[in-house]
C-alpha cells in the first residue's frame, strides 16, 4: 500500500522538474542575459555594490549585444 504514494511522490517530481526546466528554457528566450543577471543579483547579496563592478559590467555588455541584435533583426526584416 505504500508503494503508490511512493510512486506517485515521484511521478508529481519528476513533473515538477520537467515544469521547471521548460520554464526556466522560456525564460532565457525571453532574457539572453539571464545568467549574467543572476550572478549580479548573487553578488549584490553577499557583497558591497560596490565590489560587483565587473559583474555589472558583464550584465550591462552583455544586454547591450543583445539589443544590438534584436535592432539588425528587426531593421532587417
Amino acid at each position: 500500500m505504500k508503494l503508490v504514494p511512493i510512486l506517485w511522490l515521484v511521478h508529481c517530481i519528476f513533473q515538477y522538474t520537467v515544469m521547471r526546466t521548460q520554464k526556466n528554457y522560456e525564460i532565457e528566450e525571453l532574457n539572453p542575459c539571464l545568467k549574467e543577471q543572476e550572478l549580479t543579483f548573487k553578488c549584490f547579496s553577499e557583497k558591497a555594490k560596490e565590489d560587483c563592478k565587473s559583474e555589472i559590467e558583464n550584465y550591462k555588455l552583455c544586454k547591450s549585444f543583445w539589443k544590438k541584435e534584436r535592432f539588425k533583426a528587426t531593421s532587417s526584416s
